[in-house]
């Protein structure tokens, strides 16, 4: 999507002083770009950023309130200020659907951190479609779905319900809510889900990280858990399950069980408790 200005009348544009990272001798120069869209119908929210974190947090009001914290840096505050006109930014509705897009520009050095930040309040019941190839995510009270992907970082979901997929390289992943489904994939780190599950299909999987999952007592799954190095551990009754092979365990609660649990790490342990 092309990048375009975003409109005065609508746009709070901030320049702040420069930071200097007392650590470093780095600088950096922040802008804020924030929009607001009055009583949206069926909302649907697209965020993709180059480097930045992404914080969305449901809301019982209709309106969407969107902000966009641009970050250059550089030795210093004249550099660290040419470095943020290089980082643009795309804020735009199209029916229900708002998207936010933030992109580096053609000349930029390869050198430096600067980065787009977007923090987003909307509607509990708008489905979103975030991304960012290096940053943290955190989603808040969301349940119209959830589509949560980093190339780098971590990945948290609080309080949700329906559809929820989280997708990282590098980072662990933290959900919890009610009647979720889930899909949950990292290379690298672990996955923590405490809550419960609709009746459908939930997968989690790691490549290097354990996997722990909190469920209510009442809990009625099938369980296909599995582990290269590390132990599989049930602390609910799976009747007639062979648990005599420490790294899988196959099962159900109940013979009707109509939710399914499917974990899978190649180096760490595995809990359902």
């Amino acid at each position: 999507m092309p990048l375009r200005a975003v409109p005065l009348a609508l746009a709070l544009v901030l320049l702040a002083s420069a930071c200097k990272n007392s650590s470093s001798s780095t600088y950096t120069e922040n802008e804020v770009v924030s929009e607001a869209f009055p009583s949206v119908a069926n909302p649907r929210l697209v965020v993709e950023t180059f480097r930045g974190r992404i914080e969305v947090t449901g809301s019982p009001d209709p309106d969407i309130a969107v902000e966009v914290t641009k970050a250059g840096t550089g030795s210093s505050s004249q550099a660290a200020l040419r470095d943020l006109r290089f980082v643009g930014v795309g804020i735009q509705r199209e029916g229900g659907t708002i998207q936010v897009v933030a992109a580096r520009s053609a000349g930029a050095s390869v050198s430096t951190t600067s980065a787009a930040h977007v923090a987003v309040r909307l509607p509990a019941g708008a489905s979103i479609n975030i991304k960012t190839a290096d940053g943290e995510i955190t989603v808040t009270g969301m349940a119209g779905g959830v589509i949560a992907e980093t190339e780098n970082g971590p990945i948290t979901i609080a309080g949700g319900r329906g559809q929820v997929s989280a997708r990282t390289k590098n980072g662990e992943i933290r959900i919890d809510g009610e009647l979720l489904t889930v899909e949950a994939r990292t290379e690298n780190g672990s996955i923590g889900f405490s809550g419960s599950l609709s009746p459908a299909v939930s997968q989690m999987r790691s490549g290097n990280g354990a996997i722990t999952v909190d469920l209510p007592p009442s809990a009625d799954f099938r369980l296909e858990a599995s582990t290269i190095t590390g132990t599989v551990t049930c602390a609910f009754n799976l009747p007639g399950a062979d648990n005599s092979a420490k790294t899988n365990l196959f099962g159900a609660t109940s013979t009707g069980a109509k939710t399914v649990l499917a974990l899978h790490t190649n180096n760490g342990n595995i809990s359902i408790r």
